[in-house]
């Protein structure tokens, strides 16, 4: 996904799936991330990827 956004491509519909499923259940366990310390990286790590992929695709969008 990174390669193809990287090249200037638009995600597809499959990788907008994807990514609502990974920041659903990311979510969803938020719970877990409360409670469990280690949790918090992982979880903030996963966030960040969702925001910078969502950027990228955002800006290749723009400039078509």
């Amino acid at each position: 996904m990174r390669e193809r956004l990287n090249a200037g491509e638009a995600l597809t519909e499959a990788d907008l799936d994807f990514l609502d499923r990974v920041l659903a259940d990311a979510m969803s366990n938020r719970h877990l991330v409360d409670s469990i310390p280690q949790c918090k990286d992982l979880f903030a790590r996963v966030v960040h990827l969702y925001h910078e992929i969502t950027a990228k695709a955002l800006d290749n969008e723009s400039s078509r």
